[in-house]
């Protein structure tokens, strides 16, 4: 496929996306209040999302050395950039007031394969940019942290290679990823299965997994001998799979994602919920409804814990 194509084509499935959107909130699934007349943008009294072709990036911006994954140049429908992985590992995250962690994060990504209208990265990735192309969309794009499994090992090991968090006691939760979906396809999932070894040789911490994808089972799979110290979870803002098509893009159904985390709390995993961004709806009575169904389909019961964040406003 040429780079021209992958454009095109990706901005057909954006009108695509905004078609179904439009259909979804004509049949008053949700609270939203308007939808624009430009493919790529959401618009309501609570968010606005700009879809990402507003600068596409050139080819030779991505076909030149050392910009893009030679390996792979496309990742889910988009161009794959690689940027040098100077830290992976956060120590001091803001995450740490959500619960979610301690402090600790990891991402190998900066830019998600997949494309929610949600997303507070690109607004996040504003304030702190990585070195990318001039004039390009991160939600147009995937970037990827070149060598980042390496560059974890360095980041938790001294020189000589001893490790610096070993300590008995230690036994912190660190959590990811705050940037990128680290399932959406089995490339990234094989790149997150030898991170978490890294960290769970290297280190006494818990490991805290968030996914829209339903791949997290693999990762379970082939770390099963560190059962005890992984937790996982799916992120699930509506139990709706055709309303969640209009504003995740790329991910599975929230019903395959469901099934995955029952998969996992069934072979004995550690499980948490995740509901997260639920959406605005018309009566306050719809909420108490959505929060009965929504702890039976993640079965609350079998979960650690269960976090719940509404829609936030981002860039504001």
């Amino acid at each position: 496929m040429t780079f021209t194509t992958l454009l095109a084509s990706e901005r057909a499935f954006r009108a695509k996306l905004h078609a179904t959107a439009r259909k979804v909130l004509a049949q008053g699934k949700c609270g939203l209040s308007k939808l624009s007349s430009e493919p790529g943008q959401l618009v309501s009294g609570m968010f606005s999302y700009v879809g990402p072709i507003m600068n596409p990036p050139t080819e030779s911006e991505f076909l030149t050395p050392g910009a893009a994954n030679t390996n792979r140049l496309v990742m889910n429908g988009k161009p794959v950039i690689e940027v040098e992985a100077k830290s992976v590992i956060n120590f001091a995250s803001a995450f740490a007031h959500k619960l979610l962690c301690d402090g600790l994060t990891f991402s190998t990504g900066s830019a998600c394969a997949y494309s929610c209208a949600f997303c507070y990265v690109p607004d996040l990735m504003r304030k702190n940019p990585h070195k990318r192309p001039a004039g390009t969309d991160l939600a147009a794009i995937v970037i990827r942290r070149r060598g980042a499994v390496d560059r974890i090992r360095k980041q938790l090991t001294y020189k000589d290679g001893r490790p610096k968090f070993m300590k008995p006691e230690d036994r912190r939760v660190i959590y990811s990823s705050p940037l990128v979906d680290l399932a959406a396809n089995l490339d990234l999932v094989k790149e997150s299965i030898e991170a978490c070894r890294a960290i769970c040789e290297l280190t006494n911490w818990d490991i805290r997994l968030l996914s829209k994808s339903n791949l997290l089972p693999k990762i379970a799979e082939a770390l099963k001998d560190f059962k005890e110290r992984l937790i996982f979870g799916v992120s699930t803002g509506t139990l709706d799979d055709d309303l969640a098509v209009a504003f995740e893009e790329g991910t599975p159904k929230v019903s395959k994602r469901i099934q995955s985390l029952h998969w996992l709390q069934d072979h004995g995993f550690r499980t948490f919920g995740m509901i997260c961004p639920s959406l605005p709806l018309a009566k306050q009575m719809d909420y108490l409804v959505f929060a009965e169904n929504c702890a039976k389909a993640l079965r609350a019961e079998k979960c650690e814990h269960v976090w719940a964040e509404v829609i936030n406003v981002r860039g504001e």
